[in-house]
């Protein structure tokens, strides 16, 4: 048995309350999802054990609740749910049972506004084969062939491992994930995350503090929004009073990432802005945004260009800013690494105070600097995606995507600083290890530059005054939320980060409200 179930049973509630309390809560989920598109035929498929038996009691529910349910039961030794089975047939309200699985059952499926996988759920087998095998294989047809149908997995789509995130050949992928309880880490590892959909937890309310304690501090969408007085201005507020970033990025391979950086900063609600960046793009960022404060530096192609711009960052006032990005678009190389460190030693020295974010090629530099943490006196905002991460763990790409939660948690520990890993469902690890996972993961957020907007956006959010843990797990909810939306507005493909900047006002505002 998991522990979970094993603390839930520990609270004095029995399998069969738990199974009419989960079916009960499922029952309301779906019917929250089918409401807006006017979604009214269900067809649920139901497994052996607990899993197929909350797909039983929520077929009671949907019915009495005027959705027309068919539940077709996908194995003939269903024995546990004998009399729960029983128990429908006489409640049923409507309800239309099928003994097995007919012949004709890909055409039925396809018919079906929603399909609600109850076949397996945590309790996967290791090899999943016979007549569980086969309606796994027709429901992945039926639903590549009618492509109309909403799947809803309960607790975890079959034939996935709820721990590892591994799939097989016969996972059913979903578009909603109904999490009873508690999210699954496999959620959140590769390559289960392309399985999952959206992540909604249902609440069963059985939540105790050893459970939390389980549950390896993930957090729920409001955790991560919950603060949300820090948003609020004054009615005299001005452009001094919001914050100041200074933006040490772009270069001449990649201008686009100082603008992005910058305007990220502006869109969330910072009062001021200075971009630092090479001579030679100044034409292209000064026109890309023309409200920044604009400062240069020679570009890095020499020794001698490279040490002239350490001396200029050198002599900046650091108690001008109230946060400091550094990183986004600066190209890789050698004099690269140099000016970097030269930065980072010169702002740990200078300016302690002034929360900083370290990204992209500023993160590649660190990763070439052998025991970089080891040098560091101050404390840092770490944005690496996932390549970024291998090689600051010296590790394969695949291991980092395969151990994320772990991963991040270590690296965060290892050099005391706040990280976060950017990917499907971006994890933010605190310096004590704990781990908090953002609810969105779409391939909206997949584009070129994103990153530059979600370090630009942190950088905000921490001139503003917000503590640095608060700061990012807000930027990493307000990035997702904004391409969430944008997914639900114009579809997977053809958003650019300059969509996902536009956003961000919209979303923040509504934080507010």
């Amino acid at each position: 048995m998991l522990m979970a179930e094993q603390a839930i049973y520990d609270q004095g509630v029995s399998n069969e309350a738990l199974i009419w309390r989960v079916g009960v809560e499922l029952s309301d989920h779906i019917a929250i999802i089918a409401e807006p598109s006017g979604l009214q035929s269900v067809a649920i498929l139901v497994g052996p054990g607990n899993n197929g038996a909350d797909g039983l009691v929520a077929a009671v529910n949907l019915a009495e609740k005027g959705f027309h349910v068919h539940v077709y039961f996908c194995t003939d030794k269903d024995r546990q749910n004998a009399d729960l089975i029983s128990r429908v047939r006489i409640s049923g309200g409507g309800t239309d049972l099928a003994k097995e699985v007919p012949r004709n059952f890909q055409d039925d499926i396809a018919q079906f506004d929603i399909v609600v996988d109850a076949i397996l759920g945590i309790s996967k087998p290791r090899k999943v084969e016979g007549v569980l095998a086969e309606v796994l294989h027709q429901v992945r047809e039926a639903l590549y062939s009618s492509k109309n149908s909403v799947v809803i997995a309960v607790d975890v789509p079959s034939g996935m491992d709820a721990d590892t995130g591994e799939v097989d050949d016969l996972t059913i992928p979903a578009n909603y994930t109904l999490a009873v309880g508690y999210p699954k880490r496999g959620f959140f590892l590769s390559p289960g995350c392309n399985y999952v959909g959206v992540i909604q937890v249902v609440d069963i309310g059985l939540y105790s503090e050893p459970l939390e304690a389980l549950l390896s501090n993930m957090t729920s969408v409001e955790d991560f929004a919950k603060d949300r007085e820090s948003f609020r201005l004054a009615v005299d507020s001005h452009k001094g009073s919001k914050g100041h970033v200074l933006a040490i990025v772009g270069s001449a391979q990649y201008p686009g990432a100082a603008i992005l950086t910058g305007i990220a900063a502006y869109r969330s609600g910072c009062g001021l802005v200075t971009l630092m960046s090479p001579e030679s793009i100044f034409p292209v960022i000064g026109a890309g945004l023309p409200e920044a404060i604009h400062l240069t530096y020679p570009d890095l192609i020499s020794d001698e260009a490279t040490f002239q711009a350490t001396e200029l960052v050198s002599n900046l006032d650091l108690n001008k800013y109230d946060s400091i990005v550094l990183g986004c678009g600066l190209s890789n190389g050698h004099l690269t690494s140099v000016f970097v460190n030269a930065v980072l030693d010169y702002v740990g020295k200078s300016g302690d105070s002034v929360p900083m974010v370290v990204d992209a090629g500023a993160i590649n530099c660190l990763a070439d600097s052998g025991s970089w943490w080891e040098k560091l006196d101050r404390s840092l905002v770490l944005t690496p995606h996932a390549g970024e991460m291998s090689r600051l763990v010296k590790s394969s790409v695949e291991y980092v995507q395969q151990n994320r939660l772990e991963v991040a948690s270590a690296i965060a520990t290892k050099v005391n600083q706040i990280t976060v890993l950017k990917g499907a469902f971006t994890v933010v690890a605190d310096v004590d290890g704990s781990i908090y996972v953002n609810p969105h993961a779409n391939p909206v957020l997949g584009t070129a530059g994103s990153g530059d907007v979600l370090s630009g956006l942190i950088a905000s959010l921490l001139a503003q005054g917000l503590p640095e843990l608060l700061a990012v797990k807000l930027a990493v909810y307000v990035h997702g939320q904004a391409g969430q939306e944008l997914r639900l507005r114009v579809g997977d493909r053809g958003v650019i980060a300059t969509d996902i900047v536009n956003d961000l006002p919209k979303v923040l505002n509504e934080l507010v409200m």
